[in-house]
């Protein structure tokens, strides 16, 4: 017959490797993520897990989002859409609107909606001032909106992993209703999108809309979100995105500015 102390030190037990099952932590590439994350700053690298494909031209960037309109983003759209709700069970009880959601009944009707592929632009070339073609690189992830009810609510991540495209992480609840609310509002091409991709400055902490403007071989546009307005230091009327070239010199003063800052530290 076990003693009391014995019965409470069961109970105990028991109840820890309950709490242990609810607050588990995501497995390895596998993260929850904050609701409301900034890109993290890195030191020199471009990415801190992806590699980057360089792009020679306009056409070979036009045609690589092409390319994975018809291959990737299905294939991307189709991972994130299997394994989303994975993420959203995650969300602890009570804590639903932090990440985006009314309720928990909403992750039934969580729907895939645009894949922004990612790319970004190496430090050196942003402290070169020359932002070519070349400087503009594929990462090979993906941010993929998740919507409900045609509303934004938050943003997953999706990379290939071991030859499998796996979501890797979720969030970023107010970024995923800026590039929803922004993308709505921009005007739309010849192609129909303007929209080529997402390009994120790691160690600048912001993020900008890479587009399509559809007229000559050079018509590469870029559209600062509201983390690049802070920190470029730069205002952007809505329909009236800036040219690649144009953006180099505020984008090489806010990164020789950072190099600074970090030194001091």
């Amino acid at each position: 017959m076990q003693t009391p102390l014995r019965r409470k030190g069961l109970l105990l037990t028991v109840w820890m490797l309950l709490m242990l099952q609810v607050f588990a932590v995501p497995p390895q590439g596998e993260a929850l993520g904050q609701p409301d994350a900034q890109p993290k700053e890195t030191k020199d690298e471009v990415s801190p897990t992806a590699d980057t494909v360089r792009l020679d031209s306009v056409e070979e960037l036009k045609a690589d989002s092409s390319v994975l309109q018809s291959r990737d983003l299905v294939v991307v759209a189709n991972a994130a859409q299997v394994q989303v709700r994975s993420f959203l069970d995650r969300i602890p009880v009570g804590m639903e609107s932090r990440y985006g959601f009314k309720d928990r009944s909403e992750f039934q009707r969580t729907k895939i909606g645009t894949v922004y592929p990612m790319y970004t632009i190496h430090p050196d070339d942003l402290r070169s001032g020359e932002l070519g073609m070349k400087a503009v690189r594929a990462l090979g992830s993906y941010r993929v909106m998740l919507m409900v009810d045609g509303s934004a609510r938050a943003l997953l991540t999706v990379e290939k992993v071991e030859g499998a495209w796996k979501a890797v992480d979720f969030g970023a609840t107010k970024l995923a209703k800026e590039l929803d609310r922004v993308h709505r509002g921009l005007r739309v091409n010849e192609a129909g999108n303007p929209v080529v991709g997402l390009v994120r400055l790691y160690q600048l902490k912001c993020d900008l809309l890479l587009l399509d403007a559809g007229q000559s071989r050079s018509d590469l546009h870029l559209f600062p979100l509201e983390s690049a307005t802070r920190s470029l230091g730069i205002k952007a009327d809505l329909g009236s995105p800036g040219a690649l070239r144009d953006y180099a010199p505020i984008m090489k003063k806010a990164m020789l500015t950072a190099d600074r800052h970090r030194t001091m530290r």
